[in-house]
């Protein structure tokens, strides 16, 4: 059952994901935020489980590639991503809480850039 009264098609199954849209819905997250905590938290839990991840904000194109024991997701772009600061914290926020040995505050440049920005999360091996 969606409550957040928006059908969502992320691209995975969100019927692992019902409670936490429950919760996210209940204190007022906007659906940009949602809808990126859901696909970085789809990554954390069925892609990549098990990683350390740290939440970036930067220009399409500026965000960093994959490398030798990284993974990269886009988890907000395009028009969602109008509010791309906001997003970046809630994200944040979200995975600090949820995943806090996992979770890095902070560590990612964040520079202004004159593009449209996108929210994006860098999933690292686990050491």
């Amino acid at each position: 059952m969606n409550t957040s009264g928006k059908e969502r098609d992320l691209g995975f199954d969100l019927a692992i994901h019902q409670e936490a849209i429950e919760i996210m819905t209940k204190a007022g997250l906007g659906e940009a935020s949602i809808d990126a905590i859901l696909r970085a938290r789809n990554a954390a839990i069925v892609d990549l489980p098990g990683s350390r991840l740290s939440v970036g904000i930067a220009e399409e194109s500026a965000v960093p590639s994959p490398s030798d024991g990284t993974g990269v997701r886009v988890v907000c772009s395009g028009e969602e991503a109008r509010d791309a600061f906001t997003v970046r914290l809630d994200v944040e926020k979200y995975f600090l809480r949820h995943f806090p040995g996992r979770t890095t505050a902070n560590d990612l440049p964040s520079p202004p850039g004159k593009g449209a920005p996108c929210v994006y999360v860098v999933f690292r091996k686990a050491i």
